[in-house]
């Protein structure tokens, strides 16, 4: 009889748990709530429900099939790499010269090789296609 117990309670256990287990996705029932949210307005239309009826798909047939190229446009990467919004740019700026604005002062009792270069970290370019250089301002290198 103990042994019997012990068995009922554990397939009680077990079987209980399916229903506070999750799903594999959403009910019909969760869809159907989750369709109209509450607003201080009244309710708002997160998503519409449609019945797949015959005259649905007959009606979906005569529409023209929408693409993502169509609605995103051609993003293939150019044949030549171009620079664009987002890309990353390192700039190097070199002076011909010492005594310049990125390179040391002038010391008269040494020998100078003349050019310098100083390296500007990298920086994403900005949605207006431009990045940041000192001393120059915003520089437009988008297309570039």
């Amino acid at each position: 009889m103990v042994r019997f117990t012990a068995l009922f309670a554990l397939t009680a256990c077990l079987v209980g748990g399916c229903s506070v287990l999750p799903a594999s996705g959403p009910t019909a029932r969760a869809v159907e709530a989750g369709a109209e949210v509450s607003t201080p307005e009244g309710l708002l239309a997160r998503y519409e429900l449609v019945d797949v009826t015959p005259a649905v798909i007959e009606a979906l047939r005569g529409r023209p099939l929408d693409s993502l190229l169509a609605s995103f446009g051609d993003k293939r990467p150019s044949i030549e790499p171009v620079i664009g919004v987002g890309d990353y740019v390192a700039v190097s700026v070199w002076e011909a010269g010492s005594g310049g604005l990125f390179s040391g002062p002038l010391v008269a009792d040494r020998f100078s090789a003349g050019s310098k270069s100083a390296l500007i970290p990298e920086q994403a370019v900005g949605r207006d296609g431009a990045i940041s250089v000192p001393y120059a301002g915003r520089i437009h290198v988008a297309g570039r």
